[in-house]
Order: structure tokens, then C-alpha cells, then sequence
């Protein structure tokens, strides 16, 4: 087989134009770099981190560095590739941006602040004040990410073929009245399904009288250009559509982020017990999950037994979908006492229906150093069923005793790959300070971001992959 075949083609920005190419990623050499382990947790297994981007390193525009690196996504290439937003500074200014690093310091620029955008009239790309927002990049290289325009557009935009996915004024999809408004933060699967949440500008009354404003979509096929190329607009769900119980419920809150696979998306949602007419009154958040083509499906919801005993009561984190339709969330459980736990849903095992979701660890639970853990967050899923989490832990043995620490599980107990003040890789002999939420790719690259200290280069974030 041609490696070529198996690395994420990205799209960069031409340095002379603002016109987006296509370029395949440079060869490289893999390095593992095997981390030597402190006294205090000597139960800790190595792993292979990378270091792939930091603040103050250069950045790949002339003469500019990064000043602010932001959450990153994972990409399933043999140079690893990670898509963020920066900000970066150069002897021109600071310019807020959208880039993909890999481990073969290989730096691209998706786009930036200010970038012409082929409308007509004529605009310009606006990223300014979005720098904490979320990206996604399937194994194609392609990136999603949301902006806005000069003209007062709210959008999503890729690195494709297309610059657009979907802009305000566009027509709403599904036979819905009215025009798309404003977007939430999009998701991509590997297959190009680029979805996300939207507002509806003058929209029509469901049969209750609610108005149809709120929907999630993806644009689909094609260049997965939905606003003037070839990708096609699909409706998934909308503001009244019922939720199955029992009892069953209307879906009256969607949120701004959602979960996308191959399969389908996953999502948090406010519900109500009749219609929205009287909502939030007698609200419920849920769990749910929509196949493309299926139905709506309720995975969990507050109030209900949960398995591990006492009932739903929060999901306060976004949940994750494999291309299985495999669903991996965080729940919070009350009654008779609060706890937390990273749960797991399996298409396989007929869950949702049948059967609940499983646990994969919850308060309480060690951690492979023999830490206790709490307050899981972050949840994502690999096609192989790898989950990966953030948690904090408590060990009376380590030092510090207590602090943040990302894991992943594949069975049997978490492991830590890495933890407060834990060896970060790097130039120089570095340690972790704060390590951010993770993301996995459907092929199980790990990526997180973290704050880490360096001997040479002092405080740094920076963007860590395992393979």
C-alpha cells in the first residue's frame, strides 16, 4: 500500500495569495520519547508523548510565533497532525488563526483574521474574539471551524476545496420556514459529514405554536459546501420533535455543540413533558443520539435510574459518538448520595433500549497508579472503543497529592498519561503544570493541551499527541 494513502492531506493557505491549495504532508521518521517516571508514582505507565506546537515556537507565517495556543483536535495521519486556533504575533501585529502542526514540524495555516472570502459582494474572513472555540479535522485533513464575515455573517467554514460550509441567510434545510441565523461549533466525520447547531431566522410555528428556531444539521457530500456548492443541507432534529420514553418528551433546548461519526451525532438537550409552550418549566436535560437516516433515540435522562444507582441528575459534559454509534458520557448521579462517572453506551449490546449504558469508572474508582479519582470530564471514543478522559486524583502517596490528569481506557483500569507535575516532553527537561481537556481521533491519536515548565524555555501551552 502507498503510505501516501494513509496521511491527512490538508489544505493550507498559499503564502502569496489567499487562495486555498491542497498539499500532502512531508515523510518523516517516527520518535517515541519514553518519559522517566518520579519516585512518587512509580506505579505510572510510560507512554510516548510528543510535543508538537508551543507558545514562543514559530509559527508558519514570516517572522510571526504563537502567543495563544487553544484546545486541539486529533487527526488520524503518520505525521499526527493537530488542528487548533492562535493567536499569533509577528512585526506586523497579532492576528487571530486557524493552523495544523504535526511532529514533523510541519506548520500550516488554515486560515486567518482578515482572510478574503470569494462573496459577492466581496468580504473578509473575521476570527477575532473565537479564539477559545473548538476546531475538528477528520482523516482527510479537512478542517471545520466557525467564524464570521465583514458583512455581518455568522458561519461555518472549512479548509476544503470550498472555504464555506454554511452562512446567515442561507435557506433552512428539511422544508423549514425562514433563513439559517447563527452557528454553533461544528463537528466533521471521517466520511465529510460536517454538522452542527443553528438558529432559524423567521421561522415558522410548530403545531403547538412554538416557533421552529432551533435545529441541528449537517451538510453532507459533495464539497461539503451547503451555501453555494455542492453539499446537501440534512435536517436532524428541530424544536418540538419528540424524544422516545417512556414517558415520551419534546426537545425544547439544543445545545450550541454536538458530537458527529460516520454514524450519526450525539447531544445534551432540554426537554419538556407536553410541548415547549411552557418550557422551562418542568425541564429535563437528556442524552441523545440520531443515526443519519434513523430516529431519535434517549440514551439517558435526569430523573431516571442510572447504573450505578440513584438517578440521572446532570450531563455536564459534551458527550462522544464512534462511527459505531458508540456513545461515551459523563454523567453526574444523586440520591441518596452526588457522585460522577464516565459511562459508556454500545450499539452492540442494544443500548440505548434493551439494556443501559455501562460503567466505565465512577468516584471514587483507581486509577493505575493507585490514585482514587472524581470529576470526570471530557469524555471522547476511538472506532476501536479507546476512551479517553480528564479526572482529577487524589493519592496520598504522590506528590502533589492531588491535581488533574489525563487517562484512557481500553479495559480493566485507566491509565495515566499524564498528570500534574509529571516529565513533559520537550527541548529541555519540562514538567506539567494544568493539562486540558483530550480529544482521540477515530483511529485512537490522543492529542491534549497543557500548560508545562520548561528548564530552558520557562512556561509554555503547548499541544501533546500520543499515537
Amino acid at each position: 500500500m502507498n503510505l501516501e494513502e494513509n496521511r491527512c492531506s490538508v489544505s493550507r493557505r498559499d503564502s502569496n495569495t489567499s487562495a486555498l491549495t491542497s498539499v500532502a504532508p512531508r515523510a518523516l521518521l517516527f520518535c517515541s520519547i519514553a518519559l522517566l517516571l518520579p519516585p512518587t508514582l512509580v506505579a505510572q505507565e510510560a507512554h510516548a508523548l510528543v510535543r508538537v506546537v508551543a507558545t514562543k515556537g514559530a509559527a508558519p507565517e514570516p517572522g510571526a510565533s504563537y502567543r495563544a495556543i487553544r484546545r486541539p483536535a486529533a487527526c488520524d495521519a503518520a505525521d499526527r497532525a493537530v488542528a487548533f486556533r492562535a493567536k499569533i504575533r509577528s512585526g506586523s501585529g497579532a492576528k487571530s488563526g486557524v493552523f495544523v502542526e504535526d511532529d514533523a514540524a510541519a506548520g500550516q495555516t488554515i486560515a486567518l483574521d482578515l482572510d478574503a472570502l470569494p462573496t459577492i459582494p466581496p468580504s473578509l474572513l473575521r476570527l477575532k474574539g473565537r479564539t477559545r472555540e473548538a476546531v475538528a479535522i477528520n482523516a482527510s485533513g479537512i478542517v471545520v471551524y466557525g467564524g464570521s464575515t465583514t458583512q455581518n455573517l455568522d458561519g461555518v467554514f472549512q479548509s476544503g476545496t470550498s472555504p464555506f460550509v454554511s452562512l446567515t441567510d442561507d435557506p433552512a434545510p428539511g422544508g423549514l420556514t425562514g433563513a439559517l441565523d447563527e452557528f454553533g461549533k461544528p463537528d466533521i466525520s471521517d466520511a465529510g459529514d460536517v454538522c452542527f447547531q443553528a438558529t432559524i431566522d423567521g421561522p415558522g410555528p410548530a403545531a403547538s405554536g412554538t416557533p421552529i428556531d432551533e435545529i441541528l444539521m449537517c451538510c453532507r457530500g459533495g464539497d461539503m459546501d451547503c451555501h453555494a456548492g455542492s453539499g446537501s443541507a440534512e435536517l436532524l432534529v428541530a424544536i418540538e420533535d419528540t424524544a422516545p420514553g417512556p414517558p415520551s418528551r419534546a426537545i425544547c433546548e439544543l445545545p450550541e455543540r454536538i458530537g458527529a461519526s460516520s454514524y450519526g451525532i450525539v447531544f445534551v438537550a432540554g426537554t419538556s413533558g407536553d410541548d415547549c409552550t411552557s418550557y422551562p418549566v418542568g425541564a429535563l436535560d437528556g442524552v441523545f443520539r440520531i443515526a443519519f437516516g434513523g430516529s431519535l433515540e434517549t440514551i439517558a435522562l435526569e430523573g431516571d435510574p442510572s447504573p450505578i444507582g440513584g438517578i440521572y441528575s446532570k450531563f455536564a459534559s459534551l458527550p462522544q459518538i464512534n462511527d459505531s454509534g458508540d456513545v461515551v458520557l459523563v454523567t453526574e448521579v444523586t440520591n441518596p448520595d452526588a457522585r460522577d462517572a464516565v459511562l459508556l453506551c454500545e450499539t452492540g449490546t442494544s443500548c440505548p433500549g434493551a439494556t443501559m449504558p455501562v460503567e466505565i469508572i465512577q468516584t471514587g474508582g483507581f486509577d493505575d497508579s493507585g490514585a482514587r479519582l472524581s470529576r470526570f470530564a471530557a469524555p471522547d471514543i476511538s472506532n476501536a472503543g479507546e476512551i479517553v478522559f480528564q479526572a482529577r486524583y487524589d493519592d496520598v502517596f504522590a506528590t502533589p497529592r492531588r491535581g488533574l490528569a489525563i487517562y484512557a481506557y481500553s479495559g480493566g483500569t485507566p491509565t495515566r498519561i499524564a498528570g500534574k507535575k509529571a516529565p513533559a516532553p520537550g527541548p529541555s527537561a519540562g514538567i506539567f503544570r494544568r493539562l486540558f481537556y483530550p480529544d482521540i481521533s477515530p483511529g485512537g491519536v490522543i492529542t491534549f493541551g497543557a500548560k508545562a515548565k520548561y528548564e530552558a524555555e520557562g512556561g509554555v501551552r503547548a499541544i501533546f499527541v500520543e499515537p
